[in-house]
């Protein structure tokens, strides 16, 4: 939640000319369920993209470490 309320963008959908991302949560036997959206233009999509990439290397050798 913490990383997705760091993503550049805006909760208005109005505009067709957005990109879309949703931060959803799957349990198991479930269906998924969206908990946040956000529009942004490509600009911000590119920001957006670098950062969650960053994050989930970053949390994956964490996760890494661990296991040493």
């Amino acid at each position: 939640m913490e990383t997705f309320a760091s993503l550049q963008g805006n909760d208005n959908r109005e505009d067709s000319l957005c990109i879309r991302l949703d931060l959803v949560y799957e349990s198991p036997g479930a269906l998924p369920v969206c908990l946040k959206t956000i529009a942004c233009r490509l600009k911000e999509y590119t920001q957006n993209c670098a950062l969650l990439t960053k994050e989930i290397f970053r949390h994956f050798m964490l996760e890494d470490e661990a296991s040493w």
